[in-house]
């Protein structure tokens, strides 16, 4: 069976197939850059606020990367 893909690498391919930077989307969604690096390397979850602005930004369902975090830390804990 292969390891969940973290929440950063989903979003990174996300920001790929838009073309979009990691300071773009920063900037889109009212986050310091410093904040979108932690989650794409994985040293930070996806908090309701930015679940909230990525839905808004991505057009993705409200609770989506909130979901997609807890999954993926919860199947670290049943390792």
């Amino acid at each position: 069976m292969s390891s969940p893909r973290t929440p950063g690498a989903l979003l990174a391919a996300e920001l790929e197939r838009r073309g979009w930077s990691q300071a773009g989307l920063a900037l889109r969604c009212g986050i310091t850059p410093n904040c979108v690096a932690r989650v794409m390397n994985n040293r930070q979850g996806i908090t309701p606020r930015l679940d909230g602005a990525l839905a808004r930004i991505l057009g993705s369902a409200p609770g989506h990367w909130l979901a997609l975090s807890q999954s993926y830390r919860h199947s670290l804990r049943a390792c």
